[in-house]
């Protein structure tokens, strides 16, 4: 069964019920945090068996608080993040919550101005090259890059909502 939602779809009763008759035992649903937490309170009212898979968007620390009961909720996120960097992005930017991906696009900007920098002008050609070549030690974890410009071996894990917190049930 494939039911798509809308980007900020809020009433997922409709779909809750069709995948309740399917008879399907797992819902993906990768939507950010407000959608999310919709889902997560009327899927307990209406399929409060059927398991449901978020993405990275779901490490969101409000989203884990209104998490009704104990459902069977999974997340996936990076899991090498630098402690060392994540305390320095901390630091500068005071108590403002760090939101789900600032950690990967501030990797990404610095990445960006860094391969600025080093060609001294921007050609297009040259900033590729050089941002192919780039690696770091970010907030995010360890970023490099292959000749194609994807980005090299990330590690993941699973965690599981449990009373509003995230626990980890396995890692790659």
């Amino acid at each position: 069964m494939c039911e798509r939602e809308r980007e900020y779809e809020r009433d997922f009763n409709t779909i809750l019920s069709k995948t309740k008759q399917s008879g399907a035992e797992l819902i993906y649903s990768p939507t950010y945090q407000d959608a999310g937490i919709a889902l997560l309170s009327q899927a307990s009212r209406v399929s409060p068996d059927i398991k449901i898979l978020g993405a990275n968007s779901w490490i969101d620390t409000n989203l884990q608080a209104k998490t009704p009961r104990n459902l069977s909720v999974y997340i996936t996120e990076s899991d090498n993040s630098n402690t060392d960097e994540l305390n320095k992005l901390k630091d500068k930017f005071g108590d403002s919550p760090i939101t789900t991906c600032a950690p990967q696009a501030y990797d990404a900007a610095n990445i960006l101005f860094s391969s600025i920098n080093k060609v001294n002008y921007i050609d297009a050609d040259k900033l590729a090259d050089t941002l192919r070549k780039q690696s770091i030690k970010g907030v995010s974890g360890d970023i490099s890059f292959d000749i194609n410009g994807d980005v090299q071996q990330k590690s993941f894990k699973v965690e599981q909502i449990i009373d509003g917190k995230p626990v980890k049930i396995k890692s790659s």
